[in-house]
């Protein structure tokens, strides 16, 4: 009895001792873990991109012909395929979540839209749409929720107590359809192309969807008071692309759905038509290419001038680029970065689910502060210092953080996976000038296309040779390894820089002594527990210490 007492009592004298170990190197942890992080310390965003889905609209016009039977169709208090009031709140809305993040959470932007970037000779941000009158309206309704009506005076006027009250108009900068690159390439000089692979994939794989689903589509036809069966392969394909929007439409108005129409046949015509759409424009790596278009080659320019501007410290480009355009590519450049994510309540196929009305990715850009060494990060860490971080944000699901595939972080994608992922695809299919042969007996050249891409940033002699040298680099070596990049790259001013530029940030010197403080405060902490223990002698403590453990 007294031998187990003791036992016992060694094994209680052992757990206080053995947790004060597991304290104390718990709490050296904590200190080396505030001094490595007090040494690298996350920069303010430096550029931020948006491509957005337009709001809810009214149906287009051929549903009076495929679904007359639908008694909603004249319900939407707008002209066909126009916005909806719905689709105005939803473009609004976005422009209050911007305003709320990137003004009011970061001060980033700036409070009103007449304050001017004084390193850009114009505003924090520039507006592009597609001509298309719902995503016109998408970027004015956009607008005024990032910056909602109020007065302003102007102090330059012939009146200077003349005051402005009423939403702002912010100018949106739009090319015509049939020469629109940027937004439509399938539309513009990509549509021989678009045609010839729509006319494939109608007598292939098209026609077996189609047979599988051969009795929902007679359904279909059956309440809608139309046989869409007797529309042509190609016609009946892209028809019930028009049928599905109508009933999500009606369902998003909360519209009661169409006589006959049941939640089961409401979900699985939702389906076929977001498979038949992505397999039919996006079931190959050069169909990818040339819709994305324009975009892909805007994007990497907008990141690249950011770069630079972050770099040089002058205002090369403005702070923040919106864009406006529809669905089709969304899907393009979400299958060009292999964006994995699944929105509830939203058809899926493979990894993407069907993106609602409204629906907005955005690309920021952010530079990671060294304080290491003189201030300047080595050539071998350039691809990391800048680095992205991509969100989806829908006005059902809101705000969520997308991990793209491909990239080595998780979430914090490094500037040069990013660059080296769509590097890697246009290497497998060309730039979507070389697919669709731009500039042979096309509207416009190539040297034209690119002018007109690129013409905000008055870099109109960039030509594809040039803009595929930006983008020729090796993202496992350098970030780029573009003439350009590879002469830019040394002279990269960074955090202590004496030509960087000018953000509100703390001292390098402020980031190490915290860390030190930080680490010798822990281990103070780690004294005194020590002082307060009775000290622990021998190898037999530890090894009762597991045993009690144990």
């Amino acid at each position: 009895m007294r031998a187990g007492t003791r036992a016992r009592a060694s094994m209680a004298s052992c757990r206080p001792r053995s947790l004060s170990v597991m304290a104390r190197l718990f709490l050296m942890a904590v200190a080396v873990v505030a001094a490595l992080a007090a040494l690298w310390v996350d920069a303010k965003i430096i550029k931020l991109v948006t491509l957005a889905r337009h709001g809810s609209r009214a149906p287009n016009q051929p549903v009076t012909l495929l679904c007359p039977n639908n008694p909603n169709i004249y319900r939407y208090s707008a002209p066909f395929g126009e916005l909806t009031v719905l689709g105005m709140r939803q473009a609004r809305d976005l422009g209050k979540h911007l305003r709320r993040i990137y003004v009011g959470d970061r001060k980033w932007l700036p409070e009103h839209y007449g304050e001017l970037n004084k390193n850009f000779s114009g505003f924090y941000g520039v507006f592009w749409s597609d001509s298309a009158t719902r995503c016109l309206q998408t970027s004015i309704a956009f607008g005024q929720g990032l910056f909602p009506p109020q007065p302003v005076t102007s102090h330059d006027s012939f009146d200077p107590h003349e005051d402005f009250t009423g939403p702002l108009p912010l100018p949106v900068h739009s090319t015509f359809k049939k020469q629109d690159n940027l937004f439509v390439a399938p539309k513009a000089d990509c549509r021989p192309l678009r045609d010839e692979d729509n006319r494939k994939f109608v007598l292939g794989p098209g026609a077996q969807i189609m047979r599988e689903n051969r009795a929902l589509i007679r359904y279909i036809s059956d309440i809608c008071g139309f046989d869409l069966m007797q529309l042509s392969p190609e016609d009946r394909v892209t028809h019930i692309k028009e049928v599905a929007d109508l009933l999500d439409f009606d369902n998003e108005q909360g519209f009661k759905p169409m006589p006959g129409l049941t939640p089961e046949v409401f979900e699985r015509t939702r389906s076929l038509a977001h498979e038949l759409l992505m397999r039919r424009l996006y079931d190959t790596d050069r169909k990818v290419t040339y819709w994305a278009g324009g975009f892909t080659q805007r994007l990497v320019s907008d990141l690249w001038k950011g770069v630079k501007q972050d770099r040089e410290g002058a205002g090369i480009m403005p702070l923040y680029t919106s864009y406006n355009a529809h669905r089709e590519l969304l899907y393009a450049m979400i299958e060009l970065l292999n964006w994995h994510f699944d929105l509830d309540g939203q058809p899926k196929f493979q990894h993407t689910t069907q993106l609602p009305p409204g629906t907005t990715m955005f690309f920021e850009l952010h530079r990671r502060e060294s304080t290491l060494a003189d201030g300047r990060l080595k050539r071998k860490q350039v691809p990391h210092a800048y680095y992205m971080k991509q969100f989806l944000w829908t006005p059902q699901h809101g705000r969520v953080e997308i991990k793209m595939h491909g990239c080595s972080h998780a979430l914090n994608c490094s500037l040069g996976d990013f660059f080296g992922s769509i590097h890697e695809h246009i290497q497998r299919t060309g730039t979507f000038q070389e697919i669709c042969h731009v500039g042979e007996n096309k509207t416009l050249t190539e040297q034209e296309c690119l002018a007109k891409s690129f013409s905000e940033a008055k870099e109109a002699e960039l030509t594809s040779e040039k803009l595929r040298s930006l983008l020729s680099f090796n993202s496992d070596d350098t970030m780029l390894q573009s003439p350009m990049a590879r002469s830019a790259i040394p002279q990269m001013p960074l955090a202590g820089s004496d030509d960087a530029p000018t953000v509100d940030r703390f001292p390098a010197w402020l980031h190490f002594g915290s860390g030190i403080l930080c680490g010798l405060a822990v281990g103070f902490c780690g004294i005194l527990l020590k002082a307060r223990l009775p000290p622990m002698s021998g190898r037999a403590h530890v090894r009762d210490t597991y045993r009690a453990i144990e």
